[in-house]
């Protein structure tokens, strides 16, 4: 293996590891959004998500 293709592979895990971390962080925040709703739901009594299903 050449020394370019160690560079290349050296870049390649670190960009892994960033969208690795970006994903932990986007889960988080996901969690806490959710967690956000259902606090207002049930404190304040309203329906903020949608239904899901055919209208009819």
């Amino acid at each position: 293996m050449s020394a370019k293709e160690r560079t290349a592979i050296k870049a390649l895990e670190k960009r892994v590891k960033e969208l690795e971390k970006q994903l932990e962080l986007a889960q988080m925040k996901n969690v806490g959004l959710h967690t956000m709703i259902d606090i207002a739901e049930n404190d304040y009594k309203l329906e903020i998500r949608k239904k899901s299903g055919p209208k009819q």
